[in-house]
């Protein structure tokens, strides 16, 4: 008898976790094209919904614990993407050059590694400002930034995120970020390490953040800054890291 409960629970468990990671592979967006900011893009490979990046490459051979200290280089904007029609209508434009934006949103990447790397509990590299032995330059270019859609985020969240065929055709409204990023050995030059990854906005039931304007971008940043700490300190690396559902109940 009780082999008999265990096995339809089994299934139901199997099944649950089946549909987590399919749901979580249609929620991820698509990887953005890549730009002259990376070079060698055939290096990157495209990795599974559960990775913390879209794209991944590392030298073989790296020493990753002979780096005790980290270089967060000024945060490029230069290579960013010519915004799509949809971000031209979005009314932030009606009241603020979006340049501007795009250079707030690259001060803001430079403060959230840097704050995440300096309170990082288990201190794994230490902030410094000049090159030499076991250092290492974290550099990153934001290539994609698209305002959310206020009004029809407010819009979604009134029909309400779960109702089937309408939820899930909005998520283009959350608005976009994409990163890329290489890690350089700041003795030598060489680029040892290279990643690209491109996050929409949370789904919430109740998307607070995506009334303010450029607030899911912000949240984005501080995740993967986050997960950037979380990787350095993974035995594992990469691998010990999983990407988290793309849905939370609130965004505030």
């Amino acid at each position: 008898m009780r082999l008999f409960v265990f096995c339809p629970l089994l299934v139901l468990i199997v099944s649950f976790i089946s549909a987590c990671s399919t749901i979580q592979e249609e929620l991820r967006p698509d990887p953005a094209p890549m730009t002259d900011f990376l070079p060698d893009h055939d290096k990157l490979r495209v990795q599974k919904a559960d990775c913390p990046v879209n794209r991944f490459w590392t030298a073989p051979g790296v020493k990753w614990d002979s780096y005790n200290k980290i270089i967060v280089s000024r945060v490029d904007t230069s290579r960013l993407m010519k915004q799509s029609w949809w971000a031209q209508v979005n009314t932030r434009e009606l009241v603020s050059d979006p340049r501007k934006d795009c250079e707030t949103i690259a001060r803001y990447t430079e403060n959230s590694f840097m704050s995440a790397i300096l309170h990082d509990k288990k201190k794994r590299f230490m902030l410094v400002s000049a090159p030499g032995e076991h250092t290492l330059y974290l550099e990153l270019a934001v290539v994609e930034l698209v305002p959310s859609k206020p009004f029809l985020n407010a819009v979604e969240n009134t029909a309400g995120f779960f109702i089937p065929g309408f939820g899930l055709l909005t998520m283009a409204n959350k608005g976009s970020v994409a990163i890329e990023g290489k890690i350089v050995d700041s003795a030598t030059g060489k680029i040892i390490c290279m990643y690209t990854d491109r996050e929409v906005g949370d789904g919430a039931v109740i998307d607070l953040a995506s009334l303010t304007w450029y607030r899911h971008a912000e949240i984005i940043i501080d995740h993967w800054s986050k997960e950037f700490v979380e990787i350095a300190n993974s035995p594992k690396g990469l691998e010990g890291v999983k990407e988290g559902m793309n849905i939370k109940a609130v965004a505030w």
